[in-house]
């Protein structure tokens, strides 16, 4: 059956195959075990807005610094990255066990419509990343006729 699952852990030990309580073991006797990118990989809250002049997303963040994030816009979609490391010295003792692990949250947000990839800005304030990007409208100008 290979690797346990979050949603195997949930079973009888004794439903489990030999691989899968062996890996379970594995789990329990190493504290420290790495865990696999899928599960540091975080999938946060987001919310894509499309006003008449631009779009916004908000994405919630808490406890990631600005130089921690990258944000890169592409004439469709705006891409998302954003690391957190962790911190393991202390002033006070030693780290014997941590669950606390680096961060990592990659996300990709595909547009409605085209956007001016010049024109976009991102701010994190209180946890919260706020991108705005102006819209590129394909449609033609309208033009006033007069006499």
């Amino acid at each position: 059956m290979g690797k346990l699952t979050g949603q195997e852990s949930c079973q009888n030990v004794s439903d489990l195959s030999a691989d899968q309580r062996e890996d379970l073991d594995a789990r329990f006797d190493d504290p420290g075990c790495e865990q696999t990118d899928a599960e540091r990989q975080l999938h946060p809250p987001a919310e894509l807005i499309e006003g008449d002049r631009e779009f916004q997303i908000r994405v919630a963040l808490p406890g990631y610094d600005p130089k921690d994030v990258r944000v890169v816009a592409l004439p469709d979609s705006i891409l998302l990255e954003a690391k957190a490391p962790t911190r393991t010295d202390r002033e006070d003792g030693e780290v014997r066990f941590s669950e606390f692990n680096e961060r990592v949250v990659c996300r990709r947000f595909d547009l409605p419509g085209g956007i001016h990839v010049e024109e976009v800005a991102a701010t994190l304030d209180r946890g919260i990343l706020e991108i705005t990007a102006r819209k590129k409208h394909s449609e033609g100008k309208k033009i006033e006729v007069v006499s």
